[in-house]
């Protein structure tokens, strides 16, 4: 079987695919902020392939034409984010809750101190 061209179609097929996805397609690349807080993305990567083929011709003939393909694709959709600070770990995620004005309001008191705090840092390394 090891000279069957699916077989060849489908190892082209997964080594692509082996080399698109890795650890940091679903646990992103660490951002630090001024304040030493860590954000961390976090997403779901889904993929999926397809492959088929054909031989063409007579069967008395030794080596029969061949036909084939490929197809796949992949989608990577942020889902969270992970963020450590000076308080603890927070695991924020990015699909709404049903009630999510309640979780707009309830964020909002965080929003306002870190806008008030990077107004704050960028104000005082500004040349007088």
């Amino acid at each position: 079987m090891s000279d069957n061209p699916v077989q060849g179609l489908l190892q082209t097929a997964l080594s692509g695919l082996n080399g698109m996805m890795d650890v940091n397609s679903i646990v992103g690349k660490p951002i630090e902020t001024s304040d030493g807080t860590t954000i961390i993305p976090i997403s779901k990567v889904s993929y999926g392939y397809f492959t088929g083929g054909s031989e063409f011709g007579s069967s008395s003939s030794t080596h029969m034409p061949f036909g084939g393909g490929i197809g796949g694709g992949a989608t990577i959709t942020p889902t969270a984010f992970l963020v450590i600070g000076p308080s603890g770990a927070q695991l924020l995620p990015l699909d709404m809750p049903k009630d999510s004005l309640s979780r707009i309001i309830e964020l909002t008191p965080q929003l306002l101190v870190s806008v008030r705090e990077w107004f704050d840092n960028g104000a005082s390394s500004r040349p007088q």
